[in-house]
């Protein structure tokens, strides 16, 4: 297998970009808001909520057997076509459902299509991230990242409002059949998954290195899944993906839920919120590159990750006790935060694992760390799922009781329900997530002190374009202070 020329190179990594937006478009149309609705439809319970959350991370298992077949065969792109062929065919399961009556069945079919579309695709994902490792050189890992991330969340942004307005269209106008928008939505994202996978076929497959006899010999073995493991730098990394992991996930997959259910949103309102964060994720992509590769993505992980921990946190105040007049200005902004704050965790996250990972053996090492990462992602749901019916009728409440001759006044300080232990239980799991991630050694890191400064100047500069009244910069410029404040006195203990 001969080597791609420089020329070939370039025009593979544009077309990695525009492959992207396809990829983006599937999963857009057949994930998220629409895979919950449709469930919903059918009376899914929270477990089985949980499970779907669940299914794309513990499908990762499988990229076991595909780390034998890429270093075996040594044809990463022929593994990536005839795997993603066959996964995202399932796609078309879903599509069905809406066709039969029988909630089980429908539900069923849900189900087994999307375990069949992950379990088989993570197959591909393992051949495909050794590809993308060899295709992209190693100095600008975060910037083209981060401009593949923008035009992908560009695509998903546009699409679900489309696809949001149109099943608002369909129910209105078809209110006995509104779950058949779903199958139409779902024959738009197959058909999106097969554009996909015919631009994978166009993209140059540089050879792969070649490995060390013995490593190739054991390819297959325990002994060499564990080499990642054995790295103590790359464990943990490991380490911290795996808490942040289930830190995230065991609340996140439940906010549509959330806001179905408990807020009592309805879809439209739901899709907006999803898009807006999008919008964030997409607007902030391109500066967390800049920072990534200025400052270190350990330093952008430690930022934009504490932003989103606090996130979870603030879920707890939608409601407290009940709705109130802030509940919806409040999620509104947990949505545009989180949106940017992911944006940074996604980007530093993939790009650290691909920096610190040898260039022999990026494939056991990156399969690993997906495998790692992704069971303890999908674990989180799992419990999230079986506990929600636990705790939907149990509440811990603390209460100040004032009495007197002339009036009797009862103050609330805290009260607990259903979803807000998961909240709290995950932004716990998120900061002690963030300790461990101190252990990371990442070449050129740079202190985060400089780069919350950094950030500072450049927002300051931001807002005197947008407006020259002062009060309002320095109302804007509140958390990034004290975020300086935060990462001030850390700096202060350390030495």
């Amino acid at each position: 297998m001969r080597h791609p020329t420089p020329e070939e190179m370039e025009k593979g990594r544009k077309r990695t970009i525009e492959e992207g937006i396809a990829s983006q478009a599937m999963e857009s149309l057949t994930t998220g808001v629409f895979l919950v609705g449709i469930a919903l439809h059918f009376g899914a319970s929270n477990f089985v909520i949980g499970l779907l959350g669940a299914i794309p991370f513990l499908s990762n298992l499988f990229q076991i057997p595909a780390i034998h077949i890429v270093e075996k065969h040594r044809d990463r792109k022929k593994v990536v076509v005839i795997t993603s062929l066959i996964a995202r065919t399932f796609l078309l399961c879903v599509a069905i459902a809406p066709f039969f009556t029988d909630s089980n069945i429908a539900l069923t079919l849900i189900i087994g299509g999307m375990a069949m579309r992950y379990c088989i695709g993570a197959m591909s994902t393992c051949a495909w991230n050794s590809w993308v490792r060899d295709l992209i050189p190693e100095k600008g890992v975060g910037a083209f990242l981060g401009m593949r991330l923008y035009y992908k969340m560009a695509a998903a942004t546009l699409l679900s409002i489309v696809a949001a307005y149109f099943i608002d269209w369909w129910g209105s106008n078809h209110s006995d059949n509104q779950v058949f928008s779903y199958s139409i939505i779902y024959l738009l994202g197959f058909f999106a998954a097969m554009i996909s996978t015919a631009m994978i076929r166009t993209i140059p497959h540089p050879p792969m290195s070649a490995p060390e006899a013995h490593d190739y010999e054991r390819s297959f073995t325990y002994r060499y899944l564990k080499r990642p493991l054995r790295h103590e730098n790359f464990r943990s990394l490991i380490i911290f993906l795996m808490l942040w992991n289930f830190a995230v996930n065991l609340a996140a997959p439940f906010f549509t839920v959330y806001m179905l259910k408990n807020l009592q949103y309805d879809m439209t309102f739901v899709i907006i919120l999803t898009m807006v964060s999008s919008v964030v994720h997409t607007f902030t992509l391109k500066l967390w590159g800049k920072y990534s590769d200025l400052y270190s993505n350990k330093t952008v992980l430690a930022i934009s990750g504490t932003v989103f921990v606090f996130c979870l946190l603030g879920w707890t105040f939608v409601t407290f006790p009940d709705k109130h007049i802030l509940t919806m200005p409040l999620v509104i902004l947990l949505h545009i935060l989180m949106g940017g704050s992911t944006a940074g965790v996604v980007l530093a996250s993939s790009s650290i694992a691909l920096k610190l990972s040898p260039q022999k053996e990026a494939t056991a090492f990156l399969a690993m760390k997906s495998m790692m990462t992704s069971f303890a992602a999908g674990i989180a749901p799992l419990f999230g799922g079986l506990f929600a019916d636990y705790f939907e009728n149990k509440t811990l409440s603390i209460d100040f009781n004032w009495q007197s001759d002339a009036q009797d006044k009862i103050f609330q300080t805290l009260n607990l329900h259903h979803w807000d232990f998961f909240f709290i239980l995950a932004f716990l799991v998120g900061l002690y997530s963030l300790r461990t991630l101190r252990k990371v050694q990442e070449e050129g890191a740079v202190h985060g002190k400089v780069a919350v400064r950094a950030m500072m100047i450049d927002t300051t500069r931001a807002l005197k374009t947008i407006s020259t009244v002062a009060g309002l910069r320095d109302l804007t410029m509140y958390p990034m202070k004290i975020m300086a404040n935060v990462v001030r006195r850390k700096s202060k203990k350390t030495k």
